[in-house]
């Protein structure tokens, strides 16, 4: 499926699923959401996160490379979401080739995260978040911690591909 997520339509999805010979549930397994959120979009009954679209995207995708991996990812960080809020993580998101499904065998993983005021998180913190991630989701992770004064760069990198996990 070479239609990107933000062009993703009710229709364009009813289409890709049926090309693929999937079932709803079976679809919605695959891109780990709920079989109800790919039942109201594919009604026009609302529009799903953008995660969840690019989970549906990855699920669909013809290159078998990136038809497990974002969709590991984001499932994998979801469910582990209470142990890295436990160290401080109060919101993570994935950004990069990654996010945007253009990630390479020996691509890394992005991540930004927030972390919550109330407890303060060191450089050794965030490294340790960090690895935490990588030895969840089996590849490489490089993490940044958003900030105000953030460089252009890469808030504009992040305004472009991030995908929000929690």
């Amino acid at each position: 499926m070479e239609t990107d997520a933000h062009s993703l339509t009710p229709a364009t999805l009813r289409a890709e699923r049926a090309r693929a010979g999937l079932t709803q549930a079976e679809l919605a397994r695959r891109a780990g959401i709920s079989r109800a959120t790919l039942v109201n979009f594919e009604k026009g009954r609302g529009r799903p996160l953008r995660a969840s679209l690019q989970a549906l995207q990855s699920a669909l995708s013809d290159r078998p490379q990136h038809k497990s991996r974002l969709a590991h990812v984001l499932r994998t960080l979801q469910k582990s979401r209470a142990e890295l809020e436990a160290r401080g993580v109060r919101h993570l998101a994935v950004f990069g080739s990654v996010a945007r499904m253009e990630d390479r065998p020996d691509s890394d993983l992005d991540v930004v995260v927030d972390i919550d005021p109330a407890r303060p998180v060191d450089i050794v913190g965030l490294a340790g978040i960090g690895g935490l991630v990588e030895s969840l989701v089996g590849m490489p992770t490089d993490i940044v911690r958003r900030r105000p004064d953030m460089k252009p760069e890469l808030a504009g990198h992040l305004a472009e591909d991030e995908i929000h996990v929690f």
